[in-house]
């Protein structure tokens, strides 16, 4: 918000034009967030307070180039100082874009429904979650010009947001036939090889990106993710580093550098590197979630559960952290509240195998005899192969309480 904001004294276009230079700010340096950013410490008054005082007393941290000026304009304490209307603004811009691009903006006619159309309505459908509608509005723009490799990209982000990952990389595949030099595309098809569990071929689509261009620090990022997940954790945290080093306020490099070295052991540099991502964003519940299992695993477990809440706070459903703090609360002797922790990550998603599991040992300590059975047996049902140690407990556990029951 534009400073005048905070201080009650209302809005009009001048503190539209400060929140435009802020977009524009973040636009030309790449930043998840915007310039003036205070560290939050829980207390949301002291942090906008703080946020305040730099955009008044603070510069506006340099952006090279030509857009520089045009963005120190935007962002003046004083409303008076800034741009008078956006009309003003745009006769600034549209020259530049000319100078630099050798293009002169073509406005579209209203009701003049062109492939660009489609796909900048899909792009907002996306971005308020109406995935399936948006499919349908890159379709009409392919439909207009099937070599439109940002319509089939769009498409694939739309289908992968659905669950459709492999229609994903396909659509990735098609952008990429059509000009193979898209970075966004490799990286895309990078995250959904990913998430369908396929590491190796989602590192060979990062290295093809940086290959391409070696300063995307989302890229980075990414590869170091997939690299953690194969064990290679030395190599994830080069990756993450990489990153940093390009934008040194990228909160997910910090995360991504944390869970490495929370992998290695390191626990207290993991925290580190999670306090760094929360300074810079401090709405990141994964981040409050890691940093509560980093203090848990060094015994510290009165000091994780603030930070579960916080991430539950920012996101109620996180069914994780409603989980962990679960196992938090038992490992302090507080099983009743264990147990609603656990209940609560259930209502969110029934077929956490583990919350079943340990649900099952709180009831049973607790002498909840038919409810330990019901959970040991809904554990038994989800749990894959690998917990065979812990299916085969439960089983025992379960003849032994029926036999009580008999």
């Amino acid at each position: 918000m534009a400073p005048e904001i905070y201080r009650g004294e209302g809005a009009d276009i001048r503190s539209d034009l400060y929140s435009f230079g802020l977009v524009l700010w973040q636009m030309a340096t790449g930043s998840p967030v915007p310039p003036f950013v205070a560290p939050y410490r829980g207390d949301l008054e002291s942090y906008l307070r703080e946020t305040y005082e730099q955009q008044t007393t603070g510069r506006v941290p340099r952006v090279d180039g030509f857009l520089g000026p045009v963005i120190e304009r935007c962002l003046r304490p004083k409303p008076a100082e800034r741009y008078g209307s956006f009309g003003e603004l745009r006769g600034v811009l549209e020259p530049m874009l000319e100078r630099k691009t050798g293009e002169k903006l073509e406005v579209p006619q209203v009701g003049e429904e062109t492939a660009g159309f489609w796909i900048n309505k899909g792009g907002s459908l996306a971005a308020l979650g109406r995935h399936g509608e948006a499919i349908s509005c890159f379709d009409q723009a392919l439909a207009i010009d099937p070599r439109i490799a940002e319509a089939w990209n769009n498409k694939g982000l739309a289908l992968a947001d659905l669950g459709g990952r492999e229609e994903a990389i396909n659509c990735y595949d098609q952008a990429l036939a059509i000009d193979p030099r898209i970075v966004e595309a490799w990286n895309n098809k990078g995250n959904s090889l990913y998430n369908l569990g396929r590491r190796e071929e989602a590192i060979n689509c990062y290295d093809q990106a940086l290959a391409i261009d070696p300063r995307d620090k989302a890229v980075w990022s990414n590869k170091g993710h997939a690299l953690a997940d194969l064990g290679r954790h030395e190599e994830a945290m080069n990756c993450c580093d990489q990153a940093l080093a390009i934008d040194s306020r990228y909160a997910e490099a910090w995360f991504n550098k944390g869970n490495a070295l929370a992998a290695l052991g390191r626990r207290e540099e993991a925290i580190s590197c999670y306090e760094q991502a929360l300074a810079i964003d401090p709405r990141y519940a994964r981040a409050w979630n890691n940093k509560g299992n980093s203090l848990y695993k060094l015994g510290r477990r009165e000091e994780a559960l603030p930070c579960y809440d916080q991430a539950l706070a920012i996101d109620p459903r996180y069914a994780r952290a409603w989980f962990n703090k679960g196992n938090a609360l038992a490992a302090l002797g507080r099983r009743v509240e264990a147990i609603q922790c656990h209940d609560q990550a259930l209502a969110i998603d029934p077929r956490h195998a583990w919350a079943w599991y340990n649900k099952a040992l709180l009831e049973d300590a607790l002498g909840r005899r038919r409810e330990a059975a019901l959970s040991y047996r809904k554990f038994i049902e989800l749990a894959p192969p690998e917990y065979a140690q812990f299916v085969a407990h439960a089983r025992q556990r379960l003849v032994e309480l029926e036999s009580h029951e008999v």
